[in-house]
């Protein structure tokens, strides 16, 4: 992963993900 060359939305997305697996 790289943060410099990914988009800031990737980052969301994937702290979505995250929340979304956690909840469920």
């Amino acid at each position: 992963m790289n943060p410099s060359r990914g988009s800031p939305q990737h980052g969301i997305r994937l702290r979505y993900l995250w929340w979304y697996f956690e909840l469920h």
